[in-house]
């Protein structure tokens, strides 16, 4: 399947047909409102996942999903073999619901309650539920934004592990300000990490959706004999599990199919134990948690990890696009959005954070006011740890985005 970047396939996105759709993003949005806020696209799935989904209504195929997940952890290793030249064993895999499942899961076996858990914000929500879900306690520590955009605080980061951190909460690609880290800095936390022996948790939902492919040269390290380090694919993604993980690491990957293909509703994850030490310690999952999974998800997974490599191109190339555009839009339309300190670009998934502290009065919910005088849905960034912020997902169709943000020029009319 050929899908060229600016694709009718992902310009063809129909309101209508959004209005009518039951998910998060869009049920119950007023009809003069658009929805650029939760983190799902506009778009609709692979055809192969919907081929896969469309043969399994047909055959009545609704059961429970075997614990092994079938095919879908020996998809994902190929699939990660092709795009990052990491080569994962099928074999260690856990399925699980979905990530934010696995992390509460890994949290519970590799921390204790009260225990002191790095986060680097700003960041996402549902992290800063989790620890009062499981009792810890969040440690957050900042990301720098510097003139050359962002980066992890790697000094931070180890005086949170000095002062008694056990774990860290990984995201990568992040979420929600698109930095990607390269090989050294997550060489730099894994290093900081073992030092202090502590655990790390990496979610790496968004690892398919690098905007900007390049060759990122591996390691060829081995890790505890479940993954084998990358030659580095095409992509410019460095899975964390391929970085030296130090001596008595703890170290968990947690990823699905769900945001690069858009079947969030289908509950099914992976969580791999990089490590032994994570390995021995995901000994004490709940002895049913692989029974949880959809067997929906597991068929759609797998029918995008190991054949949705044209479509994901396609998207990534479309998204790229978006990307693009709406750094144009907000220099035209919205040009003091990111003034302290500058609007960074993101380099993965389909959101954008932007500051907004500029054009929305000081003290008043960010998001409110951007629908109430704009009609555009946005994320606010005081979910993100980050009052004043807002996120935006451009996983929609150009002419959307454009629209969205054509009207969120009236912002300054405000003030």
């Amino acid at each position: 399947m050929t899908v060229p970047h600016a694709s009718a396939l992902f310009d063809a996105v129909d309101p209508a047909v959004l209005r009518r759709r039951h998910n998060t993003k869009w049920f119950g949005a007023p009809e003069d409102v658009l929805a650029l806020s939760v983190a799902e696209t506009d778009f609709a799935p692979a055809p192969p996942v919907m081929e896969a989904l469309e043969r399994a209504l047909a055959d009545g195929d609704l059961g429970y999903a075997p614990p092994d997940a079938i095919g879908l952890p020996a998809a994902f290793a190929a699939f990660a073999g092709r795009q990052w030249g990491w080569h994962p064993d099928p074999a260690a895999f856990v399925p699980v619901s979905e990530v934010m499942v696995g992390v509460v899961e890994a949290l519970r076996v590799l921390t204790a309650p009260g225990d002191r858990v790095v986060v680097e914000t700003p960041a996402y929500g549902p992290y800063f539920r989790v620890m009062r879900e499981t009792g810890r306690t969040l440690v957050p520590v900042p990301l720098l934004h510097t003139a050359d955009g962002r980066r992890r605080d790697i000094e931070g980061l180890r005086r949170a592990f000095e002062q008694g951190a056990t774990a860290m909460l990984l995201c990568h690609p992040h979420n929600p300000t698109g930095h990607l880290a390269d090989r050294a800095e997550l060489a730099a936390v894994a290093e900081a990490a073992a030092e202090y022996g502590v655990a790390v948790i990496a979610d790496e939902i968004w690892a398919p959706l690098v905007l900007d492919d390049a060759p990122a040269a591996g390691d060829g390290t081995d890790n505890g004999g479940r993954d084998s380090g990358g030659d580095g694919g095409g992509s410019a993604f460095v899975p964390y599990a391929t970085v030296p993980q130090g001596p008595g690491a703890r170290t968990v990957v947690l990823t699905s199919a769900s945001k690069a293909y858009n079947i969030p509703g289908l509950k099914c994850a992976l969580m791999l134990p990089v490590t032994d030490g994570a390995a021995a310690a995901l000994g004490g999952l709940p002895e049913l948690l692989p029974y949880r999974i959809s067997l929906l998800g597991v068929l759609a997974a797998q029918a995008a990890f190991a054949q949705g490599d044209a479509w994901l191109a396609g998207l990534r190339g479309y998204l790229r696009s978006n990307r693009d555009l709406l750094t144009r839009l907000l220099a035209e339309h919205v040009p003091d959005a990111g003034a302290r300190p500058g609007y960074v670009p993101p380099a993965a998934t389909y959101l954008s954070w932007i500051d907004l502290r500029s054009v929305v009065p000081d003290g008043v919910p960010v998001a409110a006011y951007v629908e109430e005088r704009s009609r555009v849905r946005l994320s606010d960034g005081e979910e993100y740890g980050a009052p004043g912020w807002a996120r935006l997902n451009f996983g929609t169709s150009a002419a959307l985005l454009e629209e969205s943000v054509r009207r969120m020029g009236t912002l300054r009319d405000g003030l």
